[in-house]
């Protein structure tokens, strides 16, 4: 087995849209996994959280508590807290996936449960520029779903449909967070 500072490993922080440190009180950390031919994470478990893994590319094997099992792009793992766990390559190809810890369920009983306290607060020019992320990516979502070749309008208004009821819902949450901020 080969120690932590060979692999990749980085941790995310979240984005000025889409923030989770401080602002979630179901995602704790999130991180990347890279492994090449004959790199592991040790046989380790967290009582912070139940962890879930999602397999962006590669083969790897991957072991919770007894069971071990080869799991592939697109795969999700769930590991319980408390729960022995490792993860190898033994493959030339890299095995990359991303880990996310979630807070135990005791947790998220002591928090508040009003929306807003989960929402977190932002001020005026905090929400102006999380509104104009968001429509800047909806503009920019709707030219490529225009400029899609052989796409039948059908489809086309379907999905620019969908794509504009998220967005109402995003711009309301924002707004929401800046009522309440």
């Amino acid at each position: 087995m080969v120690g932590a500072a060979v692999m990749e490993l980085q941790y995310f922080k979240g984005n000025p849209i889409f923030p989770f440190e401080g602002k979630s009180r179901q995602v704790k950390l999130v991180w990347e996994l890279k492994l090449k031919k004959g790199e592991a994470v040790m046989p380790h478990g967290h009582a912070e959280g139940d962890e879930i893994y999602i397999v962006l590319g590669g083969i790897g094997e991957m072991a919770v508590g007894d069971k071990k099992n080869t799991v592939f792009e697109g795969d999700v793992v769930y590991i319980p807290a408390n729960n022995l766990h490792h993860a190898a390559n033994k493959t030339d190809a890299p095995f990359h996936c991303v880990g996310v810890l979630l807070a135990r369920p005791e947790e998220l009983d002591k928090e508040a449960k009003r929306e807003e306290d989960v929402l977190g607060r932002i001020d005026a020019r905090t929400a102006i520029s999380h509104m104009l992320h968001v429509l800047a990516f909806a503009a920019d979502a709707r030219r490529k779903l225009e400029g899609e070749k052989g796409a039948k309008k059908a489809e086309i208004e379907r999905h620019t449909q969908a794509m504009e009821e998220a967005v109402m819902k995003a711009i309301e949450r924002i707004l929401e967070q800046y009522r309440h901020g």
